[in-house]
């Protein structure tokens, strides 16, 4: 079983990994996608060759029966790329279609896309530790909000669900998300 957990910065991505590994009884291995190194000559084709490369892991993985879980995979490529990279990115959907024309319905029927976002601006901002793109600015936020919105529309993974956090929030504590029941409906998802 392979799940990409795809969306914002500081919206229970790594909570909500850590949270399913615990409650999963086989072994799951995360691997956890970052920026382009600063050093690389050219930011695209060194992000093109990368997805390629994890694509073909991904699929390998796959048809071994492993259970793996991508931490910002493919999808943050066509949302950050174009907003602070300076390319759109879109080459991803090609990749991800390769990824897919490789597979027999039952595998496909073993990968997952879960999106977690945030429509609220403000809690965005509320929780940002200081390490994201947007560095608390609500244009940036917004953008990647419907970028990320876009992308999970326009992927042909086709078992996905989205989660905006702010329906999520505890009634009595608007900065408690309810993680518990963003968990059972990603376990009703995936079963």
């Amino acid at each position: 079983m392979i799940l990409f957990f795809e969306g914002m910065d500081n919206c229970l991505k790594d909570t909500t990994i850590n949270s399913l590994r615990g409650i999963l009884i086989q072994p799951t291995q995360v691997i956890k996608c970052s920026a382009p190194p600063k050093s690389a000559k050219n930011l695209e084709d060194f992000q093109k060759t990368f997805f390629a490369d994890l694509f073909d892991l991904v699929y390998s993985q796959l048809t071994k029966g492993r259970n793996l879980f991508l931490n910002r995979a493919h999808l943050g490529e066509v949302v950050y790329s174009p907003i602070y990279r300076g390319y759109s990115g879109s080459w991803i959907y090609e990749l991800e279609h390769q990824f897919l024309e490789k597979m027999s319905e039952k595998e496909r029927n073993e990968v997952f896309l879960i999106l977690l976002f945030d429509s609220d601006v403000a809690s965005l901002i509320t929780r940002e530790d200081g390490k994201s793109f947007s560095q608390r600015k609500s244009d940036l936020l917004e953008n990647e909000i419907q970028l990320f919105k876009e992308a999970f529309a326009k992927s042909k993974l086709e078992k996905k669900i989205a989660f905006d956090l702010k329906d999520y929030r505890n009634q009595n504590s608007k900065d408690k998300i309810e993680i518990e029941e963003i968990l059972e409906k990603i376990l009703r998802f995936i079963s």
